[in-house]
């Protein structure tokens, strides 16, 4: 399965009366929490926090990570004394052999807190990225996904759904799984505190509208978006290592 993103998100984070020629202020990329706003970037944004003392970051877009170093390097310019994240470009998933993955065994860093943003369930798989962060989180640390989730397994879900998701084909079967089953694989992994929360009413449907008002291209897209949202739960999950 190829990476199914470049660079489209910049349209995405234009806003009316900008310079249409000059890049965006924002380069967004996720569907966005659309409670009280219709702005693209201030949906991506939401409840932000502050930029913690250390941290690392993981793509396996060569163009989104190069993007990130010039983006880095130009802040810190203007601003030197703001921290220097470490950018790993790979899978999100440690594989044997890159002993620089953050999350990988002989990496003694722990981590207090991992995020993964609208990302999860693109990853092969879920469950090896889940076990390997629990591993490298600090006692008490937590972990927090903004994820995809269904009402069913892919062994037991409709065949029109099946049919969607295998032309889309941005989400590994392995991961095609209920809350019921992400709930039990955390705690079985040995999470603590695992929380679910369904959030598809504040994602999806702002998150269609705003693509079907951006011209013809983008309304399909919407639409496709549609029928995806009508079959999945957008959740944030998240978990603790034990204290």
């Amino acid at each position: 399965m190829s990476d199914p993103y470049g660079t489209f998100h910049h349209a995405l984070n234009k806003l009316p009366g900008e310079d249409p020629s000059a890049p965006p202020q924002t380069e967004w990329l996720n569907m966005g929490y659309w409670k009280n706003t219709s702005v693209f970037p201030e949906a991506c944004q939401g409840t932000y926090v502050p930029r913690p003392s250390e941290l690392s970051g993981i793509t396996s877009l060569p163009a989104h990570h190069q993007r990130s170093r010039e983006r880095i390097a130009s802040m810190r310019l203007r601003n030197p004394g703001i921290i220097e994240p470490n950018l790993y470009l790979g899978d999100a998933v440690y594989r044997l052999g890159r002993e620089d993955h953050p999350l990988s065994p002989n990496n003694a860093d722990m981590f207090d807190t991992i995020l993964a943003l609208d990302c999860a369930y693109h990853f092969h798989t879920r469950r090896d990225f889940l076990r390997q962060s629990l591993s490298h989180l600090a006692p008490g640390g937590r972990i927090a996904l903004a994820d995809i989730c269904f009402t069913t397994s892919w062994r037991s879900m409709n065949f029109g759904t099946k049919v969607l998701l295998t032309i889309l084909n941005v989400i590994p079967k392995e991961n095609i799984v209920s809350l019921a089953e992400y709930e039990a694989d955390m705690r079985d992994m040995g999470y603590v505190d695992v929380k679910l929360e369904d959030i598809s009413e504040d994602v999806f449907p702002g998150f269609v509208r705003f693509l079907k008002s951006r011209g013809w291209g983008w309304w399909i897209f919407g639409k496709v978006m549609s029928a995806f949202s009508g079959r999945c739960q957008f959740v944030v999950v998240s978990g603790c290592a034990g204290a």
